[in-house]
């Protein structure tokens, strides 16, 4: 569509399947979301991924990590941070978050390989480990920090050394 000039006949596909077709399905709009930025349409995708996070499928990790990650290639950091830690607060308060270990781990690989904060990294697995379940996911997330990162002590945790032992 592009090489042919027709954006706006694009734009038009992309907001009727959005809006009736598949209107509550969340990978449409993170399409959206996606095609929007791509377009340079910034506020647009912002709008696409608040709808998921709101009112389609709030808590939907794909939408957290790819609006984190469209907002770290914006540079905008601390407002993927923020993302992130707005993320965990809604899934706290949620009783038995399936997705909250994974929230943690993601977020503290984000942290990592965006900021190259070894520290904040093992502060938000710590922060994970008082605050989620035990996961598979975030107890990967710990033995990639202890093997990859050997800087960061994660046995000043005293609950992670209770689970060693």
């Amino acid at each position: 569509m592009e090489a042919s000039e027709s954006m706006d006949l694009a734009n038009n596909v992309l907001a009727r399947a959005s809006q009736v077709f598949v209107k509550r399905q969340p990978e449409i709009h993170l399409f959206c979301a996606r095609f929007r930025e791509q377009a340079g349409d910034l506020v647009g995708a912002r709008a696409a991924y608040q709808l998921v996070h709101t009112e389609i499928s709030p808590g939907l990790l794909e939408a957290i990590i790819r609006h984190g990650n469209m907002e770290y290639r914006l540079g905008k950091l601390e407002d993927a941070f923020s993302l992130y830690e707005q993320a965990i607060a809604i899934e706290k308060g949620k009783e038995h978050s399936q997705t909250l270990p994974m929230l943690f781990a993601q977020y503290s690989r984000f942290v990592y390989l965006a900021s190259g904060n070894a520290e904040k990294a093992r502060e938000i697995l710590v922060g994970g480990l008082d605050n989620a379940t035990l996961s598979k996911a975030l107890l990967e997330a710990f033995l990639f920090c202890v093997l990859q990162l050997p800087s960061v002590d994660l046995l000043k945790s005293s609950r992670f050394f209770s689970l060693v032992v």
